[in-house]
Protein backbone atom coordinates (compact mmCIF):
# COMPACT_ATOMS: atom_id res chain seq x y z
CA UNK A 1 0.00 0.00 0.00
CA UNK A 2 1.74 3.12 -1.28
CA UNK A 3 0.70 6.47 0.19
CA UNK A 4 0.69 9.85 -1.52
CA UNK A 5 3.30 12.53 -1.09
CA UNK A 6 4.25 14.24 -4.36
CA UNK A 7 8.02 14.24 -4.81
CA UNK A 8 8.33 12.12 -1.67
CA UNK A 9 6.71 9.32 -3.67
CA UNK A 10 10.12 8.49 -5.13
CA UNK A 11 10.82 6.79 -1.79
CA UNK A 12 8.42 4.04 -2.85
CA UNK A 13 10.91 2.95 -5.48
CA UNK A 14 13.58 2.46 -2.84
CA UNK A 15 11.16 0.33 -0.83
CA UNK A 16 10.25 -1.75 -3.89
CA UNK A 17 13.93 -2.29 -4.72
CA UNK A 18 14.57 -3.75 -1.26
CA UNK A 19 11.49 -5.99 -1.48
CA UNK A 20 12.67 -7.24 -4.87
CA UNK A 21 16.13 -8.05 -3.53
CA UNK A 22 14.60 -9.95 -0.59
CA UNK A 23 12.24 -11.84 -2.96
CA UNK A 24 9.19 -10.64 -1.06
CA UNK A 25 6.15 -11.45 -3.23
CA UNK A 26 3.96 -8.49 -4.17
CA UNK A 27 0.51 -9.70 -5.19
CA UNK A 28 -1.16 -6.31 -5.73
CA UNK A 29 -0.66 -2.60 -5.17
CA UNK A 30 -3.02 0.01 -3.75
CA UNK A 31 -1.86 3.57 -4.24
CA UNK A 32 -2.97 7.15 -3.82
CA UNK A 33 -1.52 9.98 -5.91
CA UNK A 34 2.29 9.62 -6.10
CA UNK A 35 1.99 6.14 -4.61
CA UNK A 36 -0.25 5.06 -7.46
CA UNK A 37 2.09 6.62 -10.04
CA UNK A 38 5.19 4.94 -8.61
CA UNK A 39 3.41 1.60 -8.29
CA UNK A 40 2.15 1.78 -11.88
CA UNK A 41 5.59 2.77 -13.20
CA UNK A 42 7.16 -0.17 -11.38
CA UNK A 43 4.54 -2.63 -12.63
CA UNK A 44 4.88 -1.46 -16.22
CA UNK A 45 8.69 -1.61 -16.28
CA UNK A 46 8.94 -4.87 -14.38
CA UNK A 47 11.66 -3.81 -11.96
CA UNK A 48 12.67 -1.12 -9.49
CA UNK A 49 16.12 -0.29 -10.83
CA UNK A 50 14.90 0.36 -14.36
CA UNK A 51 12.08 2.52 -12.96
CA UNK A 52 14.49 4.50 -10.78
CA UNK A 53 16.89 5.07 -13.66
CA UNK A 54 14.12 6.22 -16.01
CA UNK A 55 12.50 8.62 -13.55
CA UNK A 56 15.75 10.14 -12.28
CA UNK A 57 16.78 10.73 -15.89
CA UNK A 58 13.46 12.46 -16.56
CA UNK A 59 13.73 14.66 -13.46
CA UNK A 60 17.15 15.83 -14.62
CA UNK A 61 15.89 16.65 -18.12
CA UNK A 62 15.21 20.13 -19.55
CA UNK A 63 11.65 19.01 -20.27
CA UNK A 64 10.93 18.55 -16.57
CA UNK A 65 12.65 21.81 -15.61
CA UNK A 66 10.45 23.70 -18.06
CA UNK A 67 7.33 22.54 -16.22
CA UNK A 68 8.11 24.96 -13.41
CA UNK A 69 7.03 22.49 -10.74
CA UNK A 70 10.46 21.96 -9.21
CA UNK A 71 11.28 24.92 -6.99
CA UNK A 72 14.36 25.88 -5.01
CA UNK A 73 13.14 25.46 -1.47
CA UNK A 74 14.54 27.26 1.57
CA UNK A 75 17.08 25.43 3.66
CA UNK A 76 16.66 24.78 7.36
CA UNK A 77 18.25 28.12 8.16
CA UNK A 78 15.09 29.86 6.90
CA UNK A 79 13.27 29.75 10.21
CA UNK A 80 10.36 32.16 10.07
CA UNK A 81 9.08 32.11 6.51
CA UNK A 82 5.31 31.66 6.22
CA UNK A 83 4.08 28.25 5.12
CA UNK A 84 2.55 29.37 1.82
CA UNK A 85 5.71 31.26 0.90
CA UNK A 86 7.72 28.08 1.46
CA UNK A 87 5.31 25.91 -0.52
CA UNK A 88 5.18 28.33 -3.44
CA UNK A 89 8.84 29.32 -3.44
CA UNK A 90 9.74 30.83 -6.80
CA UNK A 91 6.31 32.50 -7.27
CA UNK A 92 5.36 36.01 -6.30
CA UNK A 93 3.22 35.25 -3.29
CA UNK A 94 0.40 37.70 -3.92
CA UNK A 95 0.03 36.50 -7.54
CA UNK A 96 -0.11 32.87 -6.44
CA UNK A 97 -2.77 33.62 -3.83
CA UNK A 98 -4.78 35.63 -6.36
CA UNK A 99 -4.73 32.75 -8.82
CA UNK A 100 -5.74 30.19 -6.20
CA UNK A 101 -8.79 32.27 -5.26
CA UNK A 102 -9.85 33.32 -8.77
CA UNK A 103 -9.52 30.17 -10.86
CA UNK A 104 -9.94 26.39 -10.35
CA UNK A 105 -6.24 25.64 -9.95
CA UNK A 106 -2.81 27.16 -9.74
CA UNK A 107 -1.36 24.92 -12.47
CA UNK A 108 -2.90 23.75 -15.72
CA UNK A 109 -3.69 20.04 -15.98
CA UNK A 110 -1.22 19.68 -18.86
CA UNK A 111 1.70 19.88 -16.45
CA UNK A 112 0.42 16.99 -14.37
CA UNK A 113 -0.46 14.97 -17.47
CA UNK A 114 3.09 15.48 -18.75
CA UNK A 115 4.45 14.03 -15.50
CA UNK A 116 2.10 11.07 -15.63
CA UNK A 117 2.88 10.35 -19.28
CA UNK A 118 6.61 10.42 -18.51
CA UNK A 119 6.08 7.84 -15.75
CA UNK A 120 3.81 5.37 -17.57
CA UNK A 121 2.88 4.43 -21.10
CA UNK A 122 -0.63 4.16 -22.55
CA UNK A 123 -2.27 1.02 -21.17
CA UNK A 124 -5.37 -0.08 -19.32
CA UNK A 125 -5.07 -0.77 -15.61
CA UNK A 126 -6.27 -4.35 -15.97
CA UNK A 127 -3.47 -5.05 -18.49
CA UNK A 128 -0.70 -4.50 -15.92
CA UNK A 129 1.26 -7.49 -14.65
CA UNK A 130 -0.47 -7.40 -11.26
CA UNK A 131 -3.62 -5.76 -9.89
CA UNK A 132 -3.36 -2.03 -9.25
CA UNK A 133 -6.03 -0.14 -7.31
CA UNK A 134 -5.84 3.65 -7.76
CA UNK A 135 -7.56 5.72 -5.06
CA UNK A 136 -9.16 9.13 -5.69
CA UNK A 137 -11.84 11.32 -4.13
CA UNK A 138 -15.11 12.38 -5.76
CA UNK A 139 -15.34 16.14 -5.26
CA UNK A 140 -19.14 16.17 -5.59
CA UNK A 141 -20.18 13.26 -3.39
CA UNK A 142 -17.17 13.12 -1.07
CA UNK A 143 -16.93 9.38 -1.73
CA UNK A 144 -13.64 7.56 -2.04
CA UNK A 145 -13.32 6.02 -5.50
CA UNK A 146 -11.13 3.03 -6.35
CA UNK A 147 -10.11 2.69 -9.99
CA UNK A 148 -9.06 -0.85 -10.87
CA UNK A 149 -9.98 -0.83 -14.56
CA UNK A 150 -9.83 1.67 -17.41
CA UNK A 151 -7.23 4.03 -18.83
CA UNK A 152 -4.18 4.05 -16.54
CA UNK A 153 -3.05 7.58 -17.33
CA UNK A 154 -6.50 9.05 -16.72
CA UNK A 155 -6.77 7.27 -13.37
CA UNK A 156 -3.33 8.41 -12.22
CA UNK A 157 -3.98 12.01 -13.27
CA UNK A 158 -7.22 12.01 -11.28
CA UNK A 159 -5.56 10.50 -8.21
CA UNK A 160 -2.71 13.05 -8.30
CA UNK A 161 -4.80 16.19 -8.91
CA UNK A 162 -4.08 18.02 -5.66
CA UNK A 163 -6.99 20.35 -4.87
CA UNK A 164 -6.16 23.97 -5.64
CA UNK A 165 -2.96 23.11 -7.48
CA UNK A 166 -4.45 21.02 -10.31
CA UNK A 167 -8.06 20.90 -11.55
CA UNK A 168 -10.27 17.89 -10.84
CA UNK A 169 -10.60 15.25 -13.55
CA UNK A 170 -13.98 14.35 -15.04
CA UNK A 171 -14.09 10.56 -15.24
CA UNK A 172 -17.07 8.21 -15.46
CA UNK A 173 -19.48 10.95 -14.41
CA UNK A 174 -17.44 11.97 -11.38
CA UNK A 175 -15.16 14.90 -10.58
CA UNK A 176 -12.05 13.25 -9.16
CA UNK A 177 -9.02 14.58 -7.34
CA UNK A 178 -6.29 13.55 -4.92
CA UNK A 179 -7.73 11.84 -1.84
CA UNK A 180 -4.77 12.96 0.27
CA UNK A 181 -6.55 15.09 2.86
CA UNK A 182 -9.27 12.50 3.45
CA UNK A 183 -7.25 9.30 3.00
CA UNK A 184 -3.62 9.61 1.98
CA UNK A 185 -2.85 6.07 3.13
CA UNK A 186 -5.86 3.95 2.11
CA UNK A 187 -5.00 0.79 4.02
CA UNK A 188 -8.70 0.00 4.33
CA UNK A 189 -8.89 -0.32 0.53
CA UNK A 190 -5.95 -2.73 0.61
CA UNK A 191 -7.64 -4.81 3.31
CA UNK A 192 -10.77 -5.07 1.17
CA UNK A 193 -9.12 -5.86 -2.16
CA UNK A 194 -5.74 -7.46 -1.51
CA UNK A 195 -4.51 -10.58 0.26
CA UNK A 196 -2.72 -10.11 3.57
CA UNK A 197 -0.21 -9.26 4.81
CA UNK A 198 -0.48 -5.54 4.06
CA UNK A 199 2.69 -3.44 4.04
CA UNK A 200 1.91 0.29 4.16
CA UNK A 201 4.48 2.88 3.07
CA UNK A 202 3.62 6.10 4.92
CA UNK A 203 5.16 9.29 3.49
CA UNK A 204 3.74 11.75 6.02
CA UNK A 205 5.97 14.78 6.53
CA UNK A 206 7.56 15.63 9.81
CA UNK A 207 5.87 18.64 11.37
CA UNK A 208 7.93 21.80 11.03
CA UNK A 209 7.18 23.93 14.10
CA UNK A 210 9.36 26.86 12.99
CA UNK A 211 6.98 28.35 10.43
CA UNK A 212 4.47 31.08 11.23
CA UNK A 213 0.91 31.56 9.95
CA UNK A 214 0.18 35.23 9.25
CA UNK A 215 -2.81 34.61 6.95
CA UNK A 216 -5.97 32.56 7.04
CA UNK A 217 -5.09 30.48 4.00
CA UNK A 218 -1.80 29.48 5.61
CA UNK A 219 -3.63 28.34 8.71
CA UNK A 220 -6.04 26.43 6.47
CA UNK A 221 -3.18 24.68 4.69
CA UNK A 222 -1.61 23.82 8.03
CA UNK A 223 -4.83 22.36 9.42
CA UNK A 224 -5.25 20.21 6.31
CA UNK A 225 -1.67 19.01 6.64
CA UNK A 226 -2.21 18.07 10.28
CA UNK A 227 -5.50 16.33 9.50
CA UNK A 228 -3.89 14.27 6.75
CA UNK A 229 -1.05 13.27 9.07
CA UNK A 230 -3.44 12.14 11.82
CA UNK A 231 -5.54 10.15 9.34
CA UNK A 232 -2.46 8.46 7.87
CA UNK A 233 -1.26 7.47 11.32
CA UNK A 234 -4.59 5.82 12.09
CA UNK A 235 -4.64 4.02 8.73
CA UNK A 236 -1.05 2.82 9.17
CA UNK A 237 -2.02 1.09 12.42
CA UNK A 238 -4.34 -1.17 10.40
CA UNK A 239 -1.50 -2.55 8.28
CA UNK A 240 0.58 -5.58 9.22
CA UNK A 241 3.80 -3.59 8.78
CA UNK A 242 4.40 0.15 8.35
CA UNK A 243 7.42 1.49 6.46
CA UNK A 244 8.05 5.18 7.18
CA UNK A 245 10.88 6.78 5.18
CA UNK A 246 12.56 9.64 6.99
CA UNK A 247 12.11 12.56 4.61
CA UNK A 248 11.97 15.40 7.10
CA UNK A 249 9.72 18.31 6.21
CA UNK A 250 10.28 18.05 2.46
CA UNK A 251 7.35 19.58 0.57
CA UNK A 252 5.51 17.64 -2.07
CA UNK A 253 6.77 19.90 -4.88
CA UNK A 254 10.41 19.72 -3.79
CA UNK A 255 12.10 17.50 -6.40
CA UNK A 256 15.64 18.57 -5.49
CA UNK A 257 18.18 15.74 -5.04
CA UNK A 258 15.67 13.02 -5.97
CA UNK A 259 18.22 10.25 -5.47
CA UNK A 260 18.21 10.99 -1.71
CA UNK A 261 14.45 10.41 -1.63
CA UNK A 262 14.90 6.97 -3.20
CA UNK A 263 17.69 6.22 -0.71
CA UNK A 264 15.45 7.18 2.23
CA UNK A 265 12.85 4.66 1.06
CA UNK A 266 15.49 1.98 0.72
CA UNK A 267 16.86 2.66 4.21
CA UNK A 268 13.41 2.53 5.79
CA UNK A 269 12.58 -0.72 4.00
CA UNK A 270 15.79 -2.37 5.20
CA UNK A 271 14.98 -1.33 8.77
CA UNK A 272 11.53 -2.92 8.43
CA UNK A 273 12.61 -5.94 6.42
CA UNK A 274 12.70 -8.42 9.33
CA UNK A 275 9.13 -7.50 10.25
CA UNK A 276 8.04 -7.80 6.62
CA UNK A 277 9.64 -11.22 6.24
CA UNK A 278 7.99 -12.43 9.45
CA UNK A 279 4.50 -11.64 8.17
CA UNK A 280 5.19 -12.54 4.53
CA UNK A 281 6.70 -15.93 5.30
CA UNK A 282 9.76 -17.46 3.66
CA UNK A 283 10.46 -16.43 0.06
CA UNK A 284 9.53 -18.97 -2.62
CA UNK A 285 12.15 -21.57 -3.44
CA UNK A 286 13.89 -20.71 -6.69
CA UNK A 287 14.48 -23.73 -8.87
CA UNK A 288 17.73 -24.08 -10.73
CA UNK A 289 17.36 -24.05 -14.51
Amino acid sequence: MLGGGGARGLAHLGVLRVLEEAHVPIDAIVGNSAGAIMGAAWLQRGGAQRTIDDLLRFLASPQFQRLGLSHSFPRRSSRARPMLTRILSGWRRHVAMHLMFRRPSLFHRRRLEFLVHAAVGPVRIEELSRPLHVVALDLRSGEEVVLSRGDLRDALTASASVAGFFPPVALDGRMLLDAGVADNLPVDVALERCPRPIVAVNLSREIDERVDFPTGIEMLLRSEELGSRVNSGRRAALADVQVAPRLGARYWLDFSRPETIVAAGEEAARESLDAILRVAGPPPVRRAD
